[in-house]
């Protein structure tokens, strides 16, 4: 088990983080500093690290050594507060331990196979969190928001194209290209990088660099979302515009009508133009910080608190 450590040696609350983390989700961790609060990482795939067998590990023997695993971390920090990553094997190890009550994170919307799950984990007593509003207010569970961390020198990298989307296809290739040839229509100059499953995700820098070579981001989320991605939070962070087709950023402090449009709005080249080339609206810092990791951490220890 890895993650931050204070500099003293015993503190008030001690959160471990169990899940497949991304690397840009590990980032925000380790980057959290509270002298009253403890962050440490857990991520089940470190069993197999370096090991040059692990392709030949059947699933299912993975998973049992990964609850297994979980099941000793548990029993050895029993003062802890545990938040696990909403992946099956997770979901499926919390319905079958009731050792402690722990935090389920939805990094995604919630699937049709996970509803059946939703009201089991609640029956168990696990506090279930959701970034997408819809979702929290369908299956009565708690809100948070996406969060990310700002990489200092990254909103500095040269501009080479007018719009950007690096990402899994997710469905969206379709919808992305005839975004594309509409704007390449207008005389835009368009950059587009879908990754397939069979494919690794890029490492989140690699990601960041890339999609920043152009001045406006394009978010597409997938139908039945209603929370934002994470692209809403970069634009903001390196000072980039953003073309969506999540309509519910008109409501979020995010906005600004200078910094987004919406896909339904692409109705001319000028239109378009004078979005591009008027002057990105600072997001305020305040605003910022309820999009940060610590915000996150704020809500569990205050649910902890008081419950």
């Amino acid at each position: 088990m890895s993650g931050t450590k204070t500099k003293n040696s015993k503190t008030a609350i001690s959160i471990i983080m169990i899940g497949f983390w991304p690397d840009y989700e590990r980032q925000c961790f380790e980057a959290f500093t509270d002298k009253n609060i403890e962050i440490s990482i857990f991520d089940p795939r470190d069993i197999f690290k370096d090991k040059k067998y692990k392709s030949l590990v059947p699933r299912n023997i993975k998973n049992f050594l990964y609850k297994k695993k979980i099941k000793q971390i548990i029993g050895r920090n029993t003062e802890s507060i545990f938040v696990f990553q909403d992946s099956r094997v997770f979901i499926e190890f919390l319905l079958s331990n009731t050792e402690s009550r722990s935090h389920v994170l939805f990094r995604n919307t919630i699937s049709e196979e996970n509803i059946p799950n939703i009201g089991r984990l609640k029956s168990h007593g696990h506090i279930l969190w959701s970034f997408d509003k819809d979702d929290c207010s369908k299956y009565k569970i708690y809100h948070y928001n996406q969060f990310s961390k700002y990489i200092p020198g990254i909103d500095k990298i040269a501009i080479q194209y007018d719009f950007s989307f690096i990402g899994r296809d997710k469905n969206r290739g379709n919808i992305l290209n005839r975004i594309k040839k509409k704007l390449e229509d207008y005389g835009f100059s368009v950059y587009i990088k879908l990754i397939t499953d069979k494919e690794s995700t890029l490492p989140y820098m690699e990601y960041l660099k890339e999609s920043c070579r152009a001045k406006c981001f394009i978010d597409i989320t997938k139908e039945g979302q209603s929370g934002l991605t994470l692209r809403p939070i970069e634009a903001a962070y390196y000072n980039r515009k953003l073309l969506t087709n999540n309509k519910n950023i008109l409501n979020s402090e995010l906005y600004n009508n200078n910094n987004v449009l919406l896909t339904d709005e692409l109705k001319s080249a000028e239109s378009i133009s004078s979005f591009l080339e008027s002057n990105t609206a600072d997001v305020p810092e305040r605003i910022m910080d309820a999009f940060n990791f610590d915000a996150l951490v704020e809500k569990i220890s205050d649910h902890e608190a008081k419950n």
